[in-house]
C-alpha cells in the first residue's frame, strides 16, 4: 500500500511539473538579448514609450524629465545620470514614432538608441574603460568636424543567434526586402545578409573635455520586435 502511494505521488509530482511547465511557456514573452544592451536598468531594444514611462516612473516636464520631438525621433533627457564605464553620463533616450506602413506587424513606438553624455573630463578615460569592459580596441576614425571617434561592433552575430530566431528574423527580413521601396523609418528596416555581421555597435566621439558613447539597438532592435509580439 505504502510502496503504490509513493508511486502515485511521485507521478503527480511529475504531473505538475509538467503542467507548471507548460503554463511558464505558453504566457511567456520576453526580450532576447544579443549584442549591446541599453545599459539603462529596466530598458530593452524596442521598449514602447509607454513601457519605457512605466518602467522609470517619467513623463514630459515633470521632475526635469524633458521630451523634445523630431519626427520620427522623441528625445527623452533623463534627470538623473548614471555611472556607466567608472564615471557619471547624463542619459537621453531615442525612441522613434510607432511605423505608419500598413504593411507593417509590429504598431508602436520604439526604443532604438541611448546616448550617453559625459562632460568636463578626459574623453580617452571613457574609452580606455569600454576597451577594458569589453575587450576590444575597437576602430578608430576621426569624423568631418576633426573628433576623436572609436566604434565596437558587438561580439555577437547573426551567425550566433538561434535558429528558431534567426529563422523567423530571416522572415522579417524577407518582408522589409519585399516592401524596401515604401519603407519610410530606416531605423527598422536594416537587413543583414552576412552571417559574421555585428548584431550591433556603440560609436564614442571624446575629446580632453568630455565624450558621447552613443548605442544603438540594430539587428536587437528587430529581434525583441519578433520576440515581444
Amino acid at each position: 500500500m505504502k510502496k503504490k502511494l509513493c508511486v502515485l505521488l511521485v507521478f503527480l509530482f511529475i504531473v505538475c511539473l509538467f503542467a507548471g511547465g507548460f503554463i511558464v511557456k505558453r504566457n511567456y514573452t520576453s526580450t532576447v538579448k544579443y549584442g549591446f544592451q541599453p545599459l539603462v536598468d529596466k530598458l530593452y531594444w524596442g521598449m514602447p514609450l509607454t513601457k519605457i514611462e512605466k518602467a522609470l516612473s517619467i513623463k514630459n516636464n515633470a521632475d526635469g524629465v524633458v521630451y523634445s520631438y523630431n519626427n520620427p525621433v522623441t528625445t527623452i533627457n533623463l534627470n538623473k545620470k548614471i555611472k556607466v564605464f567608472g564615471y557619471y553620463a547624463a542619459v537621453s533616450l531615442e525612441v522613434y514614432d510607432k511605423p505608419r506602413e500598413e504593411w507593417y506587424p509590429y504598431k508602436s513606438t520604439y526604443l532604438a538608441g541611448v546616448k550617453l553624455t559625459y562632460d568636463d573630463m578626459d574623453g580617452k578615460k571613457i574609452k580606455d574603460n569600454i576597451i577594458k569592459e569589453y575587450k576590444s580596441d575597437g576602430n578608430d576614425w576621426i569624423d568631418l568636424l576633426k573628433n576623436n571617434c572609436t566604434t565596437w561592433l558587438s561580439s555577437d552575430k547573426v551567425k550566433d543567434i538561434k535558429p528558431g530566431m534567426k529563422k523567423e528574423l530571416q522572415n522579417y527580413w524577407n518582408m522589409l526586402d519585399e516592401h524596401s521601396s515604401s519603407a519610410e523609418n530606416n531605423s527598422l528596416f536594416s537587413i543583414k545578409k552576412d552571417e559574421n555581421e555585428s548584431i550591433n555597435k556603440l560609436l564614442l566621439v571624446y575629446s580632453d573635455k568630455g565624450a558621447v558613447v552613443s548605442f544603438s539597438g540594430e539587428t536587437a532592435l528587430q529581434i525583441n520586435q519578433i520576440a515581444t509580439h
